[in-house]
């Protein structure tokens, strides 16, 4: 038996003496029997505080330590209790509960499973105990106290003592080192938030400057406006819009490739956008057949009272127009957007999006602003499949130019 390496020693016996007693206490009280010395070795010999331990050692520990049963939500130890011992959990589980004097409350820390320790703190520098530890279940706690220890060292065991110390400081700093990072871990997940609020701010006055240049742009535009002032405000109505847009976009010091300015997937972009693009000037040419039947199908609309030199620099500035608004639409508003409701499903952007610009164009016609939610549906679906603005560009392109084609612009 390993207790008999200790119990040679009569006066270790008498130190020990106690312990027995408390044994066959706790024994009597339950009906299950109290674990034996060898159990107690064994638990000692898995334990990870006590890995380093000479054999001599652990079977030290197996005779020194009561041990205690406790049964669910029973206190083992009470915060604020002067204490100097070491708890190890040999059965069931505890929990780890701070107290918070302002509301009377107690709050869960942490859940100790068999094999852990509690205590340690007090046990190093013998101040009250920082925490109250509850028993989650019925459980059993082996208990060592400082006492014990020293009453050891008086017959030759002073490298136990100091061996457990060690052991429990470095169990003590491996914790405060993994309370450190995930503090850290903590404070970085804070910051990140606080940056998001800080971009949805941002993000938040762009969208309200948009609104306003809107509003003010709106009552500049009317149909009898030459074909010169037409193209000169709308020119200005995007770049005043894409003023406060671009200067968030920059804000967030984040690749141009985020807001759709990338050559991925463009192939495929490109060939589902010439798909929507026919779809789309199919649709357009049926409209215009039978909203007006019996007139001329390409009419050109507006285009058609351009001079040579206007015409000239539309078809030029077109399609950059074109870019710069899905540049803003979807690059920036709907990439943004994802960013901020990322635990919502990917179609959550894509709405949000189209109603925005559904509302940017109540100004012309609820019809016109209902047309346009629907249609930017569709350029937003196909952004979010590729997260390139080629495709989608090509598609405005193609649709802007159908519907003057037809006279529908």
């Amino acid at each position: 038996m390993l207790a008999e390496w200790v119990m040679t020693d009569q006066a270790f016996g008498d130190a020990t003496a106690r312990n027995g007693e408390h044994r066959e206490r706790i024994s009597a009280t339950f009906v299950r029997p109290l674990p034996g010395i060898d159990d107690l070795f064994a638990f000692f010999t898995q334990q990870s505080l006590t890995q380093g331990f000479a054999q001599t050692e652990r079977a030290l520990l197996a005779n020194l330590v009561e041990i205690r049963r406790f049964s669910t939500d029973e206190t083992i130890l009470c915060e604020g209790q002067s204490s100097d011992a070491l708890y190890f959990v040999l059965t069931g589980a505890v929990e780890v509960m701070k107290q918070d004097e302002a509301h009377d409350k107690q709050y869960l820390l942490s859940r100790i499973e068999s094999g852990g320790i509690f205590g340690e703190m007090s046990f190093m520098d013998k101040e009250p105990a920082s925490a109250t530890i509850r028993a989650n279940q019925p459980c059993e706690v082996l208990v060592i106290t400082r006492e014990r220890l020293e009453a050891v060292d008086e017959f030759g065991g002073v490298s136990l003592k100091l061996h457990l110390a060690e052991s429990v400081a470095v169990a003590v700093i491996r914790r405060l080192r993994a309370l450190s990072g995930r503090h850290v871990q903590k404070l970085q997940a804070e910051l990140d938030h606080a940056n998001q609020r800080l971009q949805f701010l941002r993000f938040f006055g762009a969208t309200v400057a948009m609104f306003a240049v809107a509003s003010f742009v709106q009552k500049l535009i009317n149909p009898n406006l030459p074909p010169s002032l037409q193209m000169l405000y709308s020119w200005g109505f995007l770049l005043l819009t894409l003023a406060p847009v671009g200067y968030f976009a920059w804000s967030q010091h984040l690749p141009i490739a985020r807001y759709g300015l990338s050559l991925r997937n463009w192939r495929v972009s490109l060939k589902e956008s010439f798909i929507a693009a026919a779809l789309l000037t199919l649709l357009v040419v049926v409209v215009k057949h039978e909203s007006e039947p019996g007139q001329p199908l390409w009419t050109w609309g507006s285009l058609s009272k351009y001079s040579a030199h206007e015409s000239q620099f539309f078809w030029i500035a077109y399609g950059p127009h074109c870019l710069l608004q899905e540049f803003i639409g979807r690059g920036v508003i709907q990439g943004s957007l994802s960013q901020f409701v990322t635990d919502s499903k990917p179609l959550v952007p894509i709405l949000l999006t189209s109603t925005l610009f559904g509302i940017f164009h109540f100004y012309v016609s609820v019809q016109f602003a209902l047309l346009t939610f629907v249609i930017s549906l569709l350029f937003g679906w196909l952004y979010a499949r590729h997260r390139t603005l080629i495709g989608v560009t090509v598609v405005h392109f193609s649709l802007g130019l159908a519907s003057i084609a037809v006279g529908l612009n």
